[in-house]
């Protein structure tokens, strides 16, 4: 929020001791919750899941670009298993996880287009929100079919 107001150029009150403060407390909580493989799961001991581990990593990566260092070492690990997680998806993996975690890559630098190719090929499974991220990513990646994907959401959208 701090970083979007000072990118708007708007008056807040933002306490960035207490924002530091609960970015610190949220560092600590995902790392006692993060699991051995490097990724997360909707509770403590439950399985790795994908989408979760996309969510984590993708919002690791936003603390990293705000300025927030704490959460380097949990991001590493969690590229690499959203990196495994990807390559080798699950049959059971909903398109819509499989856009996000394609997001989440671009986002934490570990994406390239042949991730996007995997994606697009699933185009007919996804969601609205499935093309959006899709999207999203496809604008990073700064690939040809970004113009298509945004043509796809205006269609969805009515």
């Amino acid at each position: 929020v701090a970083q979007t107001m000072k990118k708007l150029n708007l008056p807040g009150a933002i306490d960035r001791k207490a924002l530091d403060k609960k970015v610190e407390a949220g560092f600590e909580r995902l790392s006692v919750l993060q699991h051995d493989d490097g990724g997360w799961g909707w509770w403590e001991n439950d399985d790795t899941d994908s989408f979760m581990t996309a969510y984590v990593a993708w919002g690791l990566q936003e603390a990293s670009a705000a300025g927030y260092a704490g959460g380097s070492s949990m991001l590493n690990k969690a590229a690499a298993t959203l990196r495994r997680q990807f390559d080798r998806p699950s049959p059971k993996m909903k398109a819509d996880v499989r856009a996000w975690q394609l997001h989440a890559l671009v986002r934490t630098g570990k994406a390239s287009k042949k991730d996007l190719d995997a994606v697009w090929e699933q185009r007919p499974e996804l969601t609205s929100l499935g093309w959006a991220v899709m999207g999203l990513a496809s604008q990073s990646l700064k690939d040809e079919r970004t113009q298509q994907i945004g043509l796809q959401l205006d269609v969805l959208a009515k």
